[in-house]
């Protein structure tokens, strides 16, 4: 057997090899740009994760502020209600707590 013939003949056998091999780089190929497109999922779920973070931090702040309010509003109405009945204990028109 001369050299070509040996060349030719290992090239036969190599022949299915390259093609599974081809095969096996398309798959891998598939696989990648399956996985691209993934990734740009996951990016944007992870902005609209951070869009609703931020809003909910944002209703904290809200939430915390109504309440500061609140109790401002309760201590002042409490202010106003001891006043009126000092000023209405003062003019004798409800009688002094005991």
């Amino acid at each position: 057997m001369t050299d070509q013939e040996m060349l030719e003949a290992i090239k036969a056998l190599l022949y299915p090899i390259n093609n599974k091999l081809d095969n096996i780089d398309l798959q891998f190929k598939s696989i990648d740009a399956k996985i691209a497109a993934m990734d740009a999922k996951i990016a944007a779920m992870d902005a609209k994760i951070s869009t609703m973070d931020s809003r909910i931090s944002t209703l904290d702040l809200r939430l915390s502020n109504l309440e500061h309010q609140m109790k401002k509003g309760f201590r002042k109405n409490d202010q106003d209600i001891e006043t009126l009945v000092k000023v209405l204990e003062l003019k004798e028109i409800l009688p002094k707590a005991q």
